[in-house]
């Protein structure tokens, strides 16, 4: 059984450039002013606090034309109502996500 030591000499064997930190830093560049500008530029859209554009929203839809669905699908089993009251949502539900789609 390996100790620790002998565990980071073997790999130090096999990539000599990784010490066990993290992240490498290049000091072939003298201007380290630039570096938390860099790190920045690095960051998500998202981190920043900012909506990345194209992302959808959260919506609720999707579970409502399940709903429709399973109602539809409920009311050909009991009651023509049930699925009269399917077929309503799921329209609602279909015209509701077609509408978010094209909202800019």
């Amino acid at each position: 059984m390996m100790n620790e030591q002998q565990e980071k000499a073997a790999d130090a064997r096999v990539d000599p450039e990784h010490d066990g930190r993290s992240a490498a830093v290049s000091m072939a560049e003298p201007d380290l002013g630039n570096a938390s500008a860099k790190i920045d530029a690095k960051k998500s859209p998202t981190s920043s606090g900012g909506a990345v554009a194209g992302e959808p929203q959260p919506t609720y839809v999707p579970a409502a034309l399940a709903m429709g669905i399973m109602m539809l699908l409920w009311g050909i089993l009991t009651n023509w109502i049930m699925s009269a009251a399917g077929a309503f949502v799921m329209v609602w539900a279909i015209t509701a996500w077609i509408r978010e789609m094209y909202e800019p």
